[in-house]
């Protein structure tokens, strides 16, 4: 007999695939990250970011002009120093690049949203992102000079600053002293959760920010921990966080799940997967090399497919870790023809089992459907099993789309 349930007829033609699309991702919903530098009439390729440049103001203000034609409508400034010192001078000086930028765009574009970067690694000449003590980043020290450097942005006319430091308690200082500068209105966009990943070293070589000795792990987060993300994320927030950033992005997708699910309410920022680091330049660099087939000639379809990935990230309905580790007594479930009645939700649920009746404990992925009033299973199994990992599609549904991506 023929299914009668076809999700075939939802993707038959364009306008009904559009009108179904859970997700949509518009301009506005990105941020377009920019490197400004002294100097006029600068535009300089970033060899390690290809089609990103080193801007001077000018040519700066001609860029973002460009972008606001296409839809973007906030910018995120890096600086890029004359000079560097042991206490990071340049990055609170009121005639530096980034604050010269700010003032420049907001005076030719009122309703631009720019956003700024708030670290001291491109501006201190050994590279990390606090003041340095007999080798040892010093964490208190440099909460001053990053208040500092957020109240000279805020003074320049930025409407968002972002700490990239990850130092405890910056969220705290940068926020008392905006507050106590009169810049109450600005917003903190918080890196919260800040992996110490191997995928910065695109960006570290655009803004001339790589440590000249040791490495970042004493103070950005281990890769392997996702309990710790929770732990920044809810400090940040009880110190005044307005946004938090998960970063990067794309390998750390389960991490902005947890972010959301804990925090719903909470606009997270998916960073630096949708330009300066690893996974999206690996996409750029394989449609240069041809490694990737798109329809046409110049298709950006592999674009558009990884920018969705972060899209879908938050989710529409979860399930609580409890049910990660229950034990379902297979048995027990019913035939699919007893949820034919059922209207409720239903949800598919891949499970890898541990077959408890194996000599050998094999291991083996199962697919089950889960409703409110049952689990029926849709593979053959054993007696009992341990759902040890699972993952779940929500109901089909649209979902509102997020101010923050």
């Amino acid at each position: 007999m023929f299914p009668l349930a076809r999700p075939r007829r939802l993707r038959r033609t364009p306008v009904i695939r559009e009108m179904v699309r859970e997700t949509v991702l518009l301009p506005s919903d990105l941020v377009y990250p920019l490197f400004v530098r002294s100097g006029h009439g600068v535009r300089v390729e970033i060899s390690s970011m290809p089609g990103n440049y080193h801007f001077s103001v000018d040519r700066l203000v001609e860029e973002v002009g460009a972008a606001r034609e296409e839809g973007i409508r906030s910018v995120l400034l890096f600086g890029i120093p004359d000079r560097k010192d042991e206490e990071a001078s340049e990055a609170f000086r009121d005639e530096a690049p980034v604050q010269s930028a700010v003032r420049a765009l907001k005076e030719t574009y009122a309703d631009l949203c720019v956003i700024t970067d708030v670290c001291l690694c491109e501006y201190t000449s050994h590279g990390h992102c606090g003041v340095v003590k007999e080798g040892e980043v010093q964490n208190d020290p440099t909460l001053e000079i990053l208040s500092r450097v957020a109240v000279s942005h805020a003074r320049a006319g930025a409407d968002i600053v972002a700490p990239s430091d990850m130092m405890d308690g910056r969220v705290g200082a940068i926020r008392e002293g905006l507050d106590d500068a009169g810049h109450t209105d600005v917003a903190v966009l918080s890196y919260a959760a800040k992996y110490a990943s191997a995928f910065y070293g695109p960006f570290r070589e655009a803004a001339g920010s790589a440590p000249q000795f040791g490495d970042r792990r004493s103070y950005q987060m281990d890769p392997a921990n996702s309990d710790e993300a929770l732990v920044e994320v809810g400090l940040d927030l009880e110190e005044g966080a307005d946004i938090v950033m998960v970063k990067p992005a794309l390998s750390y997708l389960d991490v902005i799940r947890r972010v959301k699910e804990t925090y719903p309410w909470l606009d997270v920022v998916l960073g630096d997967g949708l330009y300066a680091n690893g996974p999206f330049l690996t996409v750029v660099k394989e449609l240069k090399m041809g490694a990737i087939v798109v329809a046409k000639k110049g298709g950006d379809e592999p674009l558009r497919e990884a920018l969705h990935l972060w899209d879908r990230t938050p989710p529409e309905s979860t399930f609580d870790d409890e049910e990660k580790r229950e034990r379902v007594d297979l048995w027990d479930c019913p035939d699919l023809e007893t949820l034919s009645s059922y209207d409720g939700p239903i949800r598919v649920v891949r499970a890898e089992i541990t077959d408890l009746d194996h000599p050998e404990a094999e291991r083996h992925t199962w697919c089950f459907l889960v409703t409110g009033k049952a689990t029926a299973r849709l593979a053959p199994a054993t007696t009992a099993c341990s759902m040890t990992r699972t993952s779940a599609l929500a109901p089909r549904s649209r979902r509102a789309r997020s101010s923050s991506k």
